[in-house]
């Protein structure tokens, strides 16, 4: 992760660059989660699959078209899922895809050309796919590979274009904790000019967007061990619970996350209770934004979520157009949060100092 962190960088350079040329002198209006699904392509395109996704350059890139027929909003992508997870069984029986093939086929080429153009040139980017190169030495399996970087692409496009838009919106809204997060990344630039991997993340503040706003409702996962669930915690002598192996398990991180049992005044933004003070106020377990685990993805999606709006902060005033509406309101027919007419939110450049 460390060594892709100049990659996340390239990709906010041209983010920044695009909002400089877009904006005029009396700024311009953007919605954020189209506009960080460019930089969420761009940086998923260098990161997996070692090219560039010109989601800036071109108005209609073919790789970003791809990106948007995976989370295309319909009744039969819910039901797919609805079938793959409630049922997976009957799921492998009708063999139901919740990617569609000619997606898969599109990426996996990629993934082959790519791979094939590496090996025959030992060109090294020291990104995911030489990662992956290195375990397919020792698993020698093609499939290992190409079905890694399309589970990167659906996981790092869309999860994260979701954090960035909703965190955005919050700091945007909340003109003191937009200063106080400017103030951070001041101090932090005046000690490094380019904030380094290292000093992406001892920027505390920006931790605190994530839990009013995860990029999914719920998680989805499956029991891989037979497991004890035990009773909550003050009920007295209640019944554990077993779980078997291949359960579906749903575990719904927005309500755990807005629940006053676990924060005070839970749909306040205050990013001061994820402060070092704080920090032992926080219950394990109730703060699950990219889920729980030493899983690549949670790292992966925190640093560029982080250098892109480091970016932003240091370069540009953001404030919440009046387009938006509000308060939000989550839009049911897309499978991760996505509010209601969009977020739209105002850019100017920053005043130099």
């Amino acid at each position: 992760m460390r060594e892709m962190h100049v990659l996340f960088q390239k990709a906010a350079n041209r983010l920044v660059k695009y909002l400089e040329d877009e904006i005029n002198d009396g700024g311009g209006t953007f919605e954020v989660r189209e506009l960080f699904a460019k930089y969420g392509t761009e940086v998923v395109a260098s990161c997996a699959f070692g090219l560039e996704g010109k989601t800036f350059d071109e108005p209609d890139s073919l790789f970003r078209n791809m990106g948007k027929k995976l989370f295309e909003p319909s009744f039969f992508a819910m039901l797919k899922i609805s079938v793959i997870f409630v049922m997976p069984s009957l799921s492998k029986v009708l063999k139901v895809r919740f990617i569609s093939k000619e997606v898969t086929e599109y990426f996996c080429n990629i993934v082959e050309a790519t791979l094939n153009y590496r090996k025959e040139n030992n060109v090294i980017r020291n990104d995911f796919l030489d990662s992956m190169l290195e375990l397919k030495k020792k698993l020698g399996e093609d499939q290992f590979t190409k079905g890694h970087a399309v589970g990167f692409f659906t996981d790092g496009f869309e999860t994260s274009s979701c954090v960035m838009a909703f965190a955005l919106y919050e700091i945007a809204a909340n003109p003191e904790i937009f200063q106080k997060l400017r103030s951070e990344v001041d101090d932090a630039l005046r000690r490094q000019n380019e904030l380094d991997y290292d000093a992406v993340h001892e920027l505390k503040y920006l931790n605190a967007t994530l839990r009013l706003h995860p990029p999914g409702l719920v998680l989805l996962r499956a029991c891989t061990k037979p497991f004890k669930f035990p009773p909550p915690r003050g009920q007295g002598t209640g019944k554990y619970v077993d779980i078997e192996v291949g359960v579906p398990i749903i575990i719904p991180i927005y309500d755990i996350q807005t629940d006053p049992k676990y924060f005070n005044d839970p749909y306040v933004f205050n990013p001061e209770r994820f402060m070092a003070e704080n920090k032992d106020s926080i219950v394990r377990g109730s703060f699950l934004p990219f889920g729980d685990g030493h899983r690549t993805w949670q790292r992966f999606g925190m640093t560029q979520t982080k250098v892109a709006l480091i970016n932003i902060v240091r370069k540009f005033d953001v404030r919440v157009n009046r387009k938006t509406i509000t308060p939000l309101e989550i839009d049911p027919k897309y499978l991760m949060q996505h509010a209601k007419g969009g977020l739209w939110l105002d850019f100017s450049k920053r005043k130099p100092l």
